[in-house]
């Protein structure tokens, strides 16, 4: 329940940034500092969307801020890599199945699957920082929420020359049917955002 609202709350606040006054501006840079609402702004407000997908990570510790801060980018960096292999897998589902009209266990599909999950560990390093909130509680325990966001444009760019690549995939892929998968599978996502957003 905690953690829920916390995240609703968090995603509330994000939202906000850029409808906020300058002097509200001011106090949000004092507190967050310059860089984090650069990210914010540049972001989008640091949730999925069209150009962004991401994650939220919290983590706690009775030593150290560094060390809450490590957990919940860790956590947060794990939670996004999975949900790139779910937009990943339901993409190669999609072009398994209009490339071949078989069902997604055949070659195609097996081989699609595979480059693509490659991608998808290849994209660690391009997984950035948006928005981290450090926080103390009144006895000493430090808990820190952070959010990891990587480009859609660029997983999916590398997604395309991981097939233009392959002699094999590239011959039976249309890139047409990859933009209709990815559109697809972006719209899965958003929705799956929204309805954990919304539920009571």
């Amino acid at each position: 329940m905690f953690i829920g609202a916390a995240m609703l709350m968090g995603m509330m606040t994000i939202n906000t940034v850029s409808a906020q006054t300058p002097e509200q501006l001011k106090k949000l840079r004092e507190q967050r500092g310059e860089a984090m609402i650069n990210n914010v702004s540049e972001m989008g407000g640091c949730v999925d969307n069209d150009e962004w997908m991401t994650a939220e990570g919290y983590g706690q510790s009775g030593k150290s801020p560094q060390i809450a801060r490590t957990k919940a980018r860790n956590e947060a960096n794990k939670e996004l890599i999975e949900k790139m292999e779910s937009y990943v897998e339901r993409i190669a589902k999609g072009l398994s199945y209009s490339e071949t009209n078989e069902a997604t266990d055949d070659v195609y599909a097996s081989t699609l699957t595979d480059k693509f999950n490659q991608v998808t560990q290849g994209m660690r390093g391009r997984i950035r920082e948006c928005f981290v909130v450090p926080e103390t509680t009144d006895r000493g325990m430090h808990t820190c929420k952070y959010v990891a966001v990587i480009s859609l444009k660029d997983l999916n760019n590398a997604l395309k020359d991981a097939i233009a690549k392959d002699k094999t995939l590239s011959a039976q892929t249309k890139m047409e049917d990859f933009d209709k998968q990815s559109d697809e599978a972006l719209e899965g996502l958003l929705n799956r955002r929204d309805n954990y957003i919304n539920k009571d």
